[in-house]
């Protein structure tokens, strides 16, 4: 009866130990959304060991794009401009997901290929310790959760008018940013 006993503690034990675990990591994905860092730095691997020759467009901000994937095959569809700006297209409307470029001073563009950008993506621009400065154009009206989480040098932010969303975090841990135009007609997300 005891080796039933302490056989049935040991498997217990395990059990709670893996339960425990799962649990830890569901909290590490929720407040630190490492499963989205993970995939865009699986992002970045993938553009930064493949060149582009494809020259479709004349607008400088569009041509060279390309098709990246990451290992979970989740964002097959998104691309990236000359200068860095990877997106999605949905429903004939941009939403910009990552920054692979190297500006400071960056304007998000307004328009790539022919399409309106109308959105920030979740944790677009998280991390990035390069851009001290950022211009949204008219044609956002959303910016999504953690878009610029964690990017320490940011400074200043500019948002249009347009803008009536700003997801919970979008500007979270940005220790350097001293100034921030907001719109007044904002609904929390």
């Amino acid at each position: 009866m005891k080796k039933i006993f302490k056989k049935s503690m040991i498997v217990l034990l395990a059990l709670t130990f893996i339960l425990a675990i799962s649990n830890l990591n569901g909290l590490n994905t929720s407040f630190a959304d490492t499963e989205d860092n993970t995939q865009t730095t699986t992002e970045q691997n993938n553009s930064d060991n493949s060149e582009t020759s494809e020259d479709t467009s004349t607008d400088d901000s569009t041509t060279g794009e390309e098709s990246t994937e990451d290992s979970t095959g989740e964002d097959e569809n998104t691309l990236t401009t000359k200068d860095g700006f990877k997106y999605i297209l949905e429903d004939d409307n941009v939403t910009i997901k990552g920054y692979e470029g190297s500006e400071s001073d960056l304007t998000i563009p307004s328009e790539i290929d022919g399409h309106k950008v109308t959105k920030i993506g979740e944790n677009a621009f998280d991390g990035n310790e390069d851009i001290t400065s950022v211009k949204i154009p008219d044609s956002v009206t959303s910016i999504d959760l953690y878009a610029f989480y964690n990017c320490t040098s940011l400074e200043t932010v500019s948002i249009p008018e347009s803008v009536t969303t700003i997801g919970e975090g979008a500007f979270a841990n940005c220790t350097a940013l001293t100034t921030i135009n907001i719109p007044s007609k904002l609904k929390k997300i």
